[in-house]
């Protein structure tokens, strides 16, 4: 039997101070069922093993923090820690529930929580001895999984939209955007100007611009115009004796939603190039329950997109990943009927 992370703490208190406590097999056999028990929780490390074994991991306190949030863990429990390493603090306390957490990821080389109860067995620990309700939180880790969900398990920046590559022509402009202004020929000019809060921008000579909900192309358009209308070497085709060049510097941040079942859900704040993909690693992707065919995108209120995951996980089509906006709503709903394969086939799976 294997456990989850929030009753494997409970179990294994349970099996020091009430199950081993009270079985009829010898000491010596209680003691290293013990011993396997601490193995496991990293407890038979000194604070500086497990700060050694922490830094030697590469993992950043924020690395850290989410994979305690997505373990069921506090995650302000690995500030001490990292207090410790950073040299912020001289005062470190051992903390059980965190160190069982770093065993769990690997930190502590610690192996899977099933080898516990084989060591148990093998010791001659009779696990049905122990009190009622130690395995009532534990449920089976079957190799069957749900297709794809493997895919958005690990959390990292690799799945991160690249900020500082050119977006395309569609991308359409609001408040906290950056837009680079370059003019050459008669004049040689170039400005990075911010788009404010009601959309606009300001350009000196010229005045003020509103650019909200302009894609790159509709800006050019517009600056034509504008522009004409103060350096007369600005116009259309090939007489043209001054040119610009306009682009995207600093791109905003919108806040998106991801509710219903999804592994992590709650507010993010991500870069306006995120799409739903995008989001959906940020939150670890859609829970045991959750669908993996009908992701639905709400936009102001009503569906805007309905995604099915298995069309990117299986032949590459991201035609439904659209890019996010402020306040938009990723909804995970449960998942509908669902049928498990296994045997001699390629991919076993739910």
């Amino acid at each position: 039997m294997y456990l989850t992370c929030r009753s494997r703490a409970a179990l294994l208190s349970l099996l020091v101070c009430a199950g081993l406590a009270g079985n009829p097999h010898s000491v010596r056999a209680q003691d290293a069922a013990q011993r396997q028990i601490q193995q496991l929780t990293g407890q038979n490390f000194t604070q500086e093993e497990i700060l050694a074994r922490l830094q030697q991991s590469g993992l950043s306190r924020d690395e850290v923090r989410t994979r305690l949030t997505g373990l069921g863990y506090d995650p302000t429990i690995a500030d001490a820690y990292f207090d410790r390493l950073e040299g912020k603090s001289d005062q470190l306390t051992r903390n059980d529930d965190f160190l069982a957490a770093l065993a769990q990821m690997g930190v502590l080389g610690s192996q899977d929580a099933g080898q516990l109860f084989d060591s148990l067995a093998v010791l001659g620990t009779d696990t049905d001895s122990l009190p009622p309700g130690v395995f009532d939180a534990a449920e089976p880790d079957s190799a069957i999984t749900v297709f794809g969900r493997s895919v958005f398990a690990g959390v990292t920046s690799q799945f991160q939209p690249v900020t500082a590559a050119p977006v395309d022509p569609g991308y359409i402009l609001g408040p906290g955007d950056q837009v680079q202004l370059i003019l050459t020929g008669d004049v040689e000019l170039a400005y990075n100007l911010g788009v404010t809060r009601d959309g606009l921008i300001v350009i000196p000579n010229v005045g003020q611009m509103s650019v909200n909900g302009l894609t790159l192309d509709g800006l050019r358009d517009a600056l034509f115009a504008r522009l004409g209308n103060v350096y007369s070497g600005v116009r259309r085709g090939a007489d043209a004796t001054t040119r610009f060049h306009v682009s995207l510097g600093q791109l905003r941040t919108n806040q998106v939603f991801l509710v219903g079942e999804v592994t992590t859900p709650g507010a993010y704040q991500l870069s306006a190039a995120s799409t739903v993909f995008n989001a959906l690693y940020n939150a670890g992707g859609p829970g045991p329950g959750g669908s993996m065919r009908s992701v639905q995108l709400n936009r102001g209120g009503s569906l805007e997109k309905e995604v099915d995951l298995y069309d990117y996980l299986i032949s590459g089509n991201t035609s439904d990943d659209v890019r996010l906006e402020q306040g938009d709503l990723v909804f995970v709903p449960f998942a509908g009927p669902q049928v498990t394969i296994e045997g001699l086939v390629r991919r076993p799976a739910i």
